[in-house]
């Protein structure tokens, strides 16, 4: 066998070097980064939230185009943000839609550059994006043709985004950042909501906007929250355990004072129950970890509510809840009587291309006389795209779950399961299928399932001592 000569000394030089430079380009981004966001909270609090993005913007921009990776440290970071520049009209265009757009143009530049290939997650992408497809095919036939078309962009801008993040994020280090910055920027958040009490007139309960209703904010720190079930398996969190521990522990109480109670339940259900799942790991060790995590949660929030720091309505939602065991609302407006109606409609005025991609609501109205979305994301495709789009989307949510299962790594695969758990509970509750709220847990679950299959080709290369085929090209 012959074997190439590597000139070790230059190649560590040349390793030195790339290490220099990184540490250089960070120095040079943080002296521009904060300035700017010094500028930008100055705009903010006089009162100009979109001006205040553009210092701040043109940093980031210069750093995506030479690091495309910050671009998705950024979006993750910036998610849980999203919801205060919702307005009464509807927003066309928030700050992270306007990234993902940024991100795509990035991402098809950068395509001949990409040495990264998809190890395991191409059946799961190519059955989202036959989804995606399918919407937009179909939306000419929609009740409502716009918005119908506007959801199936946004379903493909984020399968896509799956594609780029898996090409971007390449290593251990890299995906650990994204969920630390998904994890940081949900904690920010909700610090802000603690100081400044976060209460919408319009809900009584504590959200990140007038218009942002309390669901949407829950739902997007809890994202932030599970987040943190990825920290743990990439990293022994030792260094930063105390940051952990406190940071959830604000994101717990935000999402409390929010009073939305199905994403507390996600977020509990799939910590307690998901590693219970997890592979590799004796069961009576999983039980007894299921049985701590329960009970640290249960007791933070009984022990959250005997303080008396949330809102009267929130509070009350909470207990009973907790105590009453009670977690629908007035007959007939509950979710699974929605639902009911709903699928009941859907029967009556059924068709094989659906009413159109998020046209539950309109379509409501046109047959019923009353405007309810079905709020389930799990039973919304089979209404807005019928069988044929309801099956390639269940059909992507199968192959992840084979995905998850079949991650390697013990750490990573009870942190994948736990993602994904959330991810189908919080399905139940919301038509979140067209947000980055429900893309970016998916996105979550395939990182680590590539990043276990990348370190399972390292390890067996290095035992074998010869090098795989594995990362050149999709």
């Amino acid at each position: 066998m012959n074997y190439d000569i590597v000139d070790n000394e230059h190649l560590y030089e040349d390793v030195d070097f790339e290490a220099r430079s990184s540490r250089s380009g960070q120095f040079l981004f943080w002296v521009a980064f904060v300035p700017s966001c010094l500028a930008a909270f100055f705009l903010y609090r006089i009162g100009y939230l979109w001006p205040a993005l553009i210092p701040v913007a043109v940093v980031l921009a210069v750093a995506m185009l030479i690091a495309p990776q910050v671009a998705f440290y950024l979006y993750f970071g910036w998610q849980a943000l999203d919801p205060i520049f919702l307005t009464a009209e509807g927003t066309i265009l928030t700050p992270a839609k306007a990234l993902a757009l940024f991100m795509i143009l990035l991402y098809a530049v950068s395509l001949g550059k990409i040495r990264q290939r998809i190890l395991v997650s191409r059946s799961t992408i190519i059955a989202m994006l036959l989804f995606g497809l399918w919407g937009l095919l179909t939306s000419p036939l929609a009740i409502a043709y716009l918005v119908a078309l506007k959801n199936s962009a946004q379903v493909l801008i984020q399968v896509i985004l799956i594609a780029g993040a898996i090409h971007f994020l390449d290593s251990r280090k890299r995906v650990f950042f994204a969920f630390f910055w998904c994890f940081l920027g949900g904690v920010l958040v909700g610090i802000q909501m603690l100081i400044t009490g976060g209460i919408s007139p319009q809900f009584l309960r504590a959200t990140l906007g007038e218009y942002a209703n309390p669901q949407t904010t829950c739902f997007a720190l809890s994202v932030s929250l599970i987040a943190l079930c990825g920290l743990w398996s990439l990293e022994k969190p030792k260094k930063l355990l105390v940051f952990y521990l406190s940071g959830a522990v604000v994101l717990l109480v935000a999402m409390m004072r929010t009073g939305s109670r199905a994403s507390l339940i996600a977020v509990f259900v799939a910590l307690s129950i998901g590693i219970i799942l997890a592979k590799r790991v004796k069961i009576a060790k999983r039980i007894l970890i299921s049985v701590v995590i329960s009970i640290i949660l249960v007791g933070g929030v009984l022990y959250i509510l005997t303080l008396g720091v949330l809102q009267e309505q929130s509070q009350e939602r909470l207990e009973a809840m907790v105590v009453k065991g009670r977690i629908e609302s007035a007959a007939g407006s509950g979710r699974s009587a929605i639902l009911k109606r709903v699928l009941s409609t859907y029967y009556e005025n059924w068709s094989i291309f659906g009413w159109g991609f998020g046209n539950s609501a309109t379509a409501m109205e046109l047959y019923r006389g009353e405007r309810r979305d079905i709020h389930n994301s799990l039973l919304s495709p089979l209404c807005d795209s019928g069988p044929i789009g309801f099956t390639l989307f269940i059909s992507g949510l199968i192959l992840l779950y084979l995905k998850v299962r079949g991650v390697s790594n013990p750490r990573m695969n009870a942190a994948a399961i736990m993602i994904y758990i959330f991810l189908i509970l919080s399905s139940l509750v919301h038509t979140a299928h067209f947000t980055k709220w429900f893309w970016i847990p998916v996105t979550m679950c395939l990182l680590l399932a590539e990043q276990s299959k990348r370190e399972e080709y390292s390890d067996y290369a290095v035992t074998q001592e010869w090098e795989p085929e594995l990362p050149l090209r999709m």
